[in-house]
Parts: C-alpha cells; structure tokens; sequence
C-alpha cells in the first residue's frame, strides 16, 4: 500500500509494535514485497527510502567528525603545503561514497520532535514513561512503549489507536511545517519559536542511549540502549562484527540527542576521534562502569525518583545523571556477563550495553534483549535481524568491513598534524602552486613577495608595488580576452553557470562542470556516466549521458565561432570549448602572475565557500583541498603586502575574502588582527577574536584556537597602547 493510506498504517504499526510479533516474523513487517508487483515496487521504494536516511545519518556524522580533524589539520598547515590526505585512491573513494550517501540537509526533524516530546513532559510534570525506541516513517513518529504510560501524552503527541497504549506517534509533517513557521504548541504552552536551528542548538537529554537498529517495511527503527539495559547481538560472526563496528561508529561520531559517556572495547581505529574512553579489556570497561554506578548510586539512594533518567530531565547539568554506553566487540566471559547484568539490573537506568554474542552467566541468566541476525536471503550481502523479545524484524545498514576500514584510515589521517609537499601524493595530479617555483623541496617555498619566513620581503616590495603587467578585465576577474557572451562557471561560492542560452537542467550544470574541471584533456563517455550517476555504484546508462549531452548543448547554444561548448573528440572523448571559462582556473592564472593587482583580481572573484551547491560526490578531495589552501594562501600573501605598504584597510580587506572561503582559517583572522591594529581599532581586533572563535565553534564545538591566534589577541589587546591610525 502506498505510505499514508490506511493499509499502509496499518502495516507500519505492525512493524513496530513490540506486541506483533507474528507479524515480524512472517516477515510482512519486514518490507517484504506484498500485493502483487504494484505493492512490491512500493514496498521497495519505501526500503530504499529508509535505507538512505539509516546510512546517511551515519555518513552526515562520519563526515563532521572528519571535518573537525582537518579542521586541526588546517590550524598547523603551513603557507604553499597541503594538509595529509590518505594517498590510497580507493580510501578516497569511499570518502566520495560518504560525499553521496550524505544528505543534502542537516536530519533535524527527528532532533526536533525529541526536543517537542521532552519539553512537553517537563512542562507539563508528567512521569517519563518506559520509551524502548523510535519507529520513523515519512508522515509518523511511533514512540515505542515497555507499558502503558500513566499519562497521557503532550500534545501535539497522541495515543496510537489500535495499539493498547504501548505507542505514541506524531504526525512529522506538522512538526516540519511548524519548524517552517516558527511556532508549534507542546502541551498546552504558549506558542513558541521551534526553528530548526534553534532546536538543534539546545540540548535534548531524551533517549541519548538510541542507536540505529535498520529498516523497517516503511521506515527506520531506533532502539534505546539504556531502556534495553544489555543487548546481545548473536548471529554469525562476521555479520555481528559488521553491525558493531557500524554502531560504534555511529555512537563515536554522532548523536541523536543529549550527551553520553561512551567506553569501546575492540575499536582502537576510533580513538582519535576523541569521543570516547578506550578499554584494552572488557575487565577494564567493567570496572570504570563499577566505579561510576558506586558514585551515582551513592546519590541517587538519597532522591525521591530513583530514576535517573527522570533525574536527568530535572537537572540536565548534573554529570552523574548521564549515560554511560559500553560496546564490546568481543563476547563476554560468563563471569564478565554477570558483572555487567548485576550493574544493570536495578533498572535505575544511567548504564547500557552492547555486546558481542547472546553468552550464559554462571546461574544461567542471559542478556535480557539480543540482537538475532542471519544473511538476508533477498539482499545479496544483506543482514536481516529480530529483536528479542521486542519481536521486531530489521534490515540493519551495516558497514562492510573494507568499508570500516577506509572510514578509520581516513579518520587517522586527518589526526597527522604534519603538511605535506603539493607534489606530494595524493596532491600530485594538481601540482604545485603556479607562483610558487617547481624546485624540489620539502621546505615551506617563498610565495610572492614573501621571504623564506613568510614575512613581507623588503627586497620584493619595489617590485610588487610597481603594478606592471595589470590584468585587462580586474573589475570582473575575468581576462581580458573573455567577452561578454563566454559562458562563465564559479565554483569559488555558490555554483552558478552564466552566459548560457536558456536556463540548464541541474545533470546539464554538473555536466558543465565535470568538464570544466577535466579541462583541457576532457572525460571520456565512460567517466562521465560514472559521474553523472547518484553514486559510484549506480551510473548513467550511455543512452541517458547522450540525451543529457544533447540537450545541454541545446541549452548553452553556440560558442563565439560557431562551435558547440560540448565538443566530441572521437572515441567517445569529450571537451570543453575553450571559451567556457572557470573562476578557479582564471584564480590560479592571476596568482601565477604575482603582481598586487593580479591578487586582488584573483580575490575579487571569491564569492563564498567555495563548491557551495555543487559538493557532487565525484568532486576529487585533493582538489576541493587544494582550492582552499591556495585560496587561503593568496589572501593571506595580499594582506601582507597591503598591511607591509601601509594599507590596513586593504589588507583587512583582502583576509576577510579569504575568509568568505574559509570562515575558521585562523591565519586569516590574525591578519584582520593586525590589520586593525595597526589602524587603532581596538573593537575591531576584538570582534575578529570573536568571530574567529565562533567560526571554529560551528565546525568543532568545543574546539580551541591555535596558540599562534590566542598569543597575538593577547598581544594586541594587552599592550596598554594602540597604534596611531596609518596613512
């Protein structure tokens, strides 16, 4: 049945109705295809849905944590180096598949109805009912009972018909819609402003325990550890390693809600992330566990609620009330088990784990929920999975083994502080910084009018300030051989395409700028049905590439002599008609030439972060790194000179583009610091701190400055003098 209709509710509610158990186990809750083949494509459709939001949530979160590494990296990165990248093309790839298995927006809808829920049963004074986990559907939130809870839920929550008051469900439409608005009611409260940043930046101390469990018929499951309490996960072995790799994975690198305490045993590969404590042992998780539960018990023997989860709501900034969530990649011993059952088994809440296997302890007890899994026989490579005694049927998204080991190679470079040559693989295809000499060194090299410090070179200022050889068209950045009629690409900020005939498609765009990029050698026909595909393992089949080639040409219309813009080469190799001009390659044309006004010209066509509207998973890493660095690098060289010929306002001028690209490159916020202090704005070396510091906050909250920013803000703000403002 299609989603929405009544069947289909009905379906969806057997799914995830911890008391369907027949229904699980036929396999109907599943996504198993039923009602003919009409129902099985949109049985299908409805997986496939469901499957990608289960693995882009995880790729979303993979991919932040790998930011706030290189964002480390790009602290320490030296003027004309490159920061570490993996040099081994087929990591890099699975980088490119974490590019497209990522959403294209921030996943705030479920974050905002947890918010919704838990500021609903905070207002209105109700007891926290036994949530075990979360089914999600495209129009329904079920949130999932033990039992019956005592009240009744806040609005605009409601009891799921039908279902014995073991579900609540909210409709997530509405919750989108009133985050589009700016106002929702929760629990008879004034209405107030619900944007969905606003309620992603306030901590939500609901169900932090919840992990992806996989698909269901017509959505995702999510299971809350801590009501779980211990989880087994029991099936052949390589199929139990993969889901606890990917499940590690995901508690390391992201969160559905608040804050929780997170202890891997068996994941050493995530330890640079910093996110959790690292065990050699399971005796050794155990007894940080023991030490942790002896200190809260201690506290919460002397509480009226002896819930911690019911304590966490009420005092959300007490660090003994939070969660601690142990995985362990190997099977406990039975001695081992029974410790960890006897830590649980006070249903206080406040410790939840998951382990390897479905073990015995010594008096015969056993993990009270287990994980079943077993080859899915419909998905080649597939897992299928019951949740025990939930009876709840899944088809977890779990990593492939090769697929774990590109993300930990990729997460462990991004932790090496050390630069590298541009030459250096994997930069090596882009060379080095045309206005940088060729000469094989390792050493950071001299950029325009710098010395070898990276200071201005007196020696070289003469030169810089003569202004010869001035760019024909600076106004525009573009050459002065460019007319009015060339088709124009900018990737430095939001993707645009100009000067075409009519309005392109967004396949025909990408199109253009596969080439564009490829320039002046071209991509053969089978690149770019790779390219143009969703994903590396889904491409363009020839017949469709032919038709988009077709109808951009139709739409770009004829280059100045006559050509198309599309041309083929034979052999089914094509090429950009060189009147179609990229903004990057016309930058790296104006650096090379070196001069002041070159520069300027060259930063005069940054509009933004650069690739915005345009992050195609195809889009080689080494090259979006090589476009910030050396935008980076030009800015930065331009401020120098400007702040070295007495020019603060220019020089402040010229960071702050650098800064349109890359809003926490902290080499860039120094200089609009010493620009303004060498204009005697003291303010102005403040709010640049500021903004710095805010900046490094949305890439990696908690982040620090680099030494070099917070000693120089000391510097200039500590002084007990300001500079004269300079001619």
């Amino acid at each position: 049945p299609a989603p929405g209709s009544a069947a289909g509710a009905e379906s969806g509610a057997a799914a995830a109705d911890p008391g369907a158990g027949e229904h699980a186990a036929s396999g109907e809750a599943a996504g198993q295809p039923v009602g003919g083949p009409a129902g099985a494509a949109q049985a299908a459709d409805r997986l496939a849905e469901a499957a990608i939001f289960v693995s882009g949530a995880l790729a979303g979160a993979a991919l932040t944590s790998l930011a706030r590494l290189r964002r480390r990296q790009r602290q320490d990165r030296r003027r004309g180096r490159r920061i570490a990248l993996p040099a081994d093309r087929g990591v890099l790839a699975a980088e490119q598949r974490l590019r497209a298995a990522a959403p294209d927006e921030p996943l705030e809808t479920l974050r905002d109805a947890l918010a919704l829920l838990e500021s609903g049963i905070v207002g209105a004074g109700q007891q926290l009912p036994d949530i075990v986990g979360l089914h999600v559907t495209p129009d329904v939130l079920e949130v999932l009972l033990a039992a019956p809870a005592a009240d009744a839920p806040p609005a605009p929550f409601a009891i799921s018909p039908g279902r014995q008051g073991m579900c609540w469900q909210l409709d997530l439409p509405a919750v989108t819609a009133a985050a589009g608005s700016g106002t929702a009611d929760a629990a008879g409260l004034a209405a107030a402003p619900v944007s969905t940043p606003a309620m992603a930046s306030v901590a939500c101390h609901l169900l932090p325990g919840l992990i992806t469990a996989g698909t269901t018929g017509d959505g995702y499951l999510l299971v809350d550890l801590e009501s779980l309490r211990v989880t087994g996960c029991d099936g052949p072995p390589d199929l139990v390693d993969r889901v606890l790799t990917t499940i590690a994975a995901e508690l390391a690198t992201g969160q559905w809600s608040g804050w929780y305490e997170l202890i891997l045993v068996g994941f050493d590969e995530l330890e640079v992330l910093g996110r959790a404590e690292h065990c050699a042992t399971l005796d050794g998780a155990l007894s940080m566990l023991e030490a942790r539960g002896a200190a809260a018990g201690r506290r919460i023997a002397d509480r009226a609620a002896a819930d911690v989860r019911e304590l966490r709501l009420a005092e959300p900034d007490d660090e003994d009330w939070g969660l601690a969530v142990l995985v362990c990649r190997t099977e406990p011993e039975p001695g081992q088990l029974a410790r960890l059952l006897e830590l649980a088994e006070d249903g206080c809440g406040g410790i939840a784990a998951l382990v390897a296997g479905d073990q015995e302890t010594p008096g015969g007890r056993m993990a009270p929920t287990v994980l079943q899994l077993a080859p899915d026989s419909l998905v080649p490579g597939g897992i299928i999975a019951n949740v025990v005694p939930l009876q709840i049927t899944v088809r977890p998204r779990a990593l492939t083994g090769a697929d774990y080991d590109a993300i930990a190679t990729l997460f462990a470079v991004a932790a090496d502080l050390d630069d590298v040559s541009p030459q250096a693989e994997p930069y090596a295809v882009y060379g080095a910084p045309p206005w940088i000499p060729q000469a094989a060194t390792m050493e950071p090299p001299a950029a325009a009018g710098l010395n070898r410090a990276g200071d201005p070179d007196p020696a070289a200022e003469t030169d810089l300030a003569a202004g010869e050889d001035e760019p024909a068209d600076t106004a525009s950045g573009q050459s002065g051989a460019v007319t009015a009629g060339h088709v124009r690409i900018r990737i430095l900020g939001p993707f645009v395409i100009t000067g075409t005939a009519d309005q392109l498609q967004p396949k025909q765009a990408e199109l253009l700028l596969a080439l564009a990029l490829a320039a002046p050698a071209g991509l053969s026909n089978s690149a770019l049905c790779s390219m143009l595909g969703a994903d590396p393992d889904h491409p363009k089949p020839p017949d469709a590439l032919r038709q988009i080639i077709t109808r951009t040409r139709r739409r770009v219309g004829p280059a100045s002599d006559g050509q198309e813009y599309i041309i083929h080469a034979g052999n089914g190799h094509y090429v950009l008609h060189p009147d179609a001009v990229l903004d990057w390659t016309r930058f790296r044309e104006l650096a090379e030439a070196g001069r002041p006004d070159h520069l300027r010209a060259a930063m005069s066509l940054i509009g933004g972060q650069p690739f915005t509207g345009s992050y195609f998973w195809w889009i080689d890493v080494p090259l979006i790194e090589t476009v910030r660095a050396e935008v980076v690098d030009v800015a930065e060289t331009l401020a120098e000179f400007e702040l070295a010929m007495g020019s603060p306002r220019a020089a402040a001028r010229a960071a702050r583009a650098g800064l349109l690209a890359e809003s926490s490159a902290e080499q860039l916020w120094r200089a609009v610091m010493r620009a303004e202090d060498a204009a005697g704005n003291l303010a102005g070396v403040t709010e640049a701190w500021r903004r710095c510091l805010d900046a490094i906050e949305d890439i990696a909250p908690g982040g620090e400055p680099h030494p070099d920013t917070s000693a120089l803000y000391r510097q200039l703000t500590t002084s007990g003098r300001l500079h004269a403002p300079a001619s």
